[in-house]
């Protein structure tokens, strides 16, 4: 998910299709004012404000910052959602106008519909469900397996991703879409039929083309199966694998890769991030911390061999490494003593200025007591010119590691959180997770 360029005038036509009719007017309800006071704001609310009132998983932020996109079982955002079944929405940040958007051609919503990314201008949305929202279905009454659709929100068009080679229902689930701009599809799926010779019984990363209908397999994802982007023009892909898809590596540890598109099926695999002596990493990366800017530029990774820097440095759990892939620069993004430095969820702006971050707060609070530092809190930082800075104040931010995303443009982060005090309440309250969002300052110059 995950957020590269955007054009304004997609976000206009987009706004009389989301929700059309006059905004809601009114007093604000009991509540609305304290679940957006101080720099965060609560997104995942109904049209007047009021919170979901149900958990809301997931999230995934326009360009501009202006979209948000999460997946609850809400029924208070959009009176078309029924028994508490998940569902995605789009709110518009702007009007405060919200829709379920898992739907058909024709606006006819999934009975459930997850796992939903954005792109990053906001016209398209991509998630997974189990029915049938292309009448494509050989029974006719939906498939037992996940499938991942793209959406045009502009249009209405619908399109499954996941139809298996020879058409119609794959034999696996699909999950973990991330779209771009030109409504270009990667995907984790368990499915053997949806190219020919998928023989290795196992989980791959698949690429959907939006313009020519075509699936394709992009490499095993037997290890790290939510670890592939696109980036925002859709001309790069990222994935951590075993499978050994250039250099000189051996496939024993899974390494990141990175695909420069030519065409439907061709393009040219790298490994930006190797030792000096262009050797694989000695330790292998993670499924955590991968992002990609709009135009496949600068990267974030999550591996934990130090080798990669110049100079070295020592092993950890989880180094977040930046990658310029232009001048083949790399800096390490999560550097402090702390050896409990994991990070769980990462974004890299478009210019390669910024990176938003999450992971233990112990490692990076300056105020925490030593009570407190020894809980593994989880916080949301910012990397900037080679320095970090916390985001969020202790105990803030609990939240799932699908809930994270930044704007491309470096001025957004969104993330889910269960703390009472993100949403102005009591501690002993019991409160739904939520979506907040903060807006940070210009970058530095």
């Amino acid at each position: 998910m995950i957020l590269r360029s955007g054009a304004a005038v997609v976000c206009v036509v987009l706004l009389g299709t989301l929700v059309p009719g006059p905004a809601a007017g009114g007093e604000a309800p009991p509540g609305a004012a304290r679940a957006a006071a101080g720099p965060f704001r609560m997104v995942s609310v109904s049209d007047r404000g009021r919170p979901a009132d149900d958990h809301v998983f997931g999230g995934a932020v326009s360009r501009d910052g202006r979209l948000v996109a999460f997946t609850s079982g809400a029924e208070n955002l959009d009176r078309r959602t029924r028994g508490g079944y998940p569902q995605v929405f789009v709110r518009d940040a702007r009007t405060g106008r919200v829709r379920a958007v898992g739907a058909d051609r024709r606006g006819r919503l999934a009975r459930s519909a997850e796992g939903v990314d954005l792109s990053p201008n906001g016209r398209f949305v991509a998630f997974s469900s189990p029915d049938d929202l292309v009448g494509q279905d050989v029974d006719g009454v939906g498939d037992e397996h996940a499938d991942v659709f793209v959406r045009d929100l502009r249009t209405g068009r619908v399109r499954r991703a996941s139809t298996a080679a020879g058409g119609g229902m794959a034999d696996g689930a699909s999950t973990n879409p991330v779209v771009a701009d030109n409504g270009d599809v990667v995907f984790t799926s368990a499915a053997t039929d949806l190219v020919a010779g998928d023989a290795n019984a196992v989980h791959d990363y698949f690429l959907f083309d939006w313009g020519t209908r075509r699936v394709r397999r992009l490499a095993t994802a037997e290890i790290a199966r939510a670890s592939v982007r696109i980036s925002g023009d859709g001309a790069v892909v990222a994935v951590v694998t075993t499978e050994v898809l250039a250099g000189r590596d051996s496939g024993t540890l899974p390494d990141l890769y990175v695909l420069r598109r030519r065409g439907a099926s061709g393009g040219t695999w790298s490994m930006p991030l190797a030792q000096p002596t262009g050797l694989p990493t000695d330790t292998g990366c993670g499924w955590t911390g991968l992002s990609v800017s709009h135009s496949g530029r600068y990267l974030t990774a999550g591996c934990a061999d130090g080798g990669v820097a110049s100079p070295p440095v020592a092993d950890k759990p989880v180094h977040l490494w930046w990658v310029d892939r232009r001048s083949g620069m790399v800096r390490l993004v999560n550097r402090t003593d702390d050896i409990a430095s994991e990070v769980n969820a990462a974004q890299v702006s478009d210019d390669g200025r910024r990176v938003f971050f999450a992971g233990q707060e112990r490692a990076w609070s300056r105020t925490a007591s030593p009570a407190r530092a020894a809980q593994p809190y989880e916080g949301v930082f910012l990397w900037e010119r080679g320095s970090v800075r916390q985001l969020t104040r202790g105990y803030d931010a609990w939240w799932d590691s699908s809930g994270f995303d930044a704007a491309g443009d470096g001025r957004t982060v969104a993330f889910t959180s269960l703390s009472p005090a993100m949403a102005g309440r009591d501690a002993d309250d019991d409160v739904h997770q939520a979506l907040y969002v903060r807006r940070v300052g210009a970058r530095s110059r």
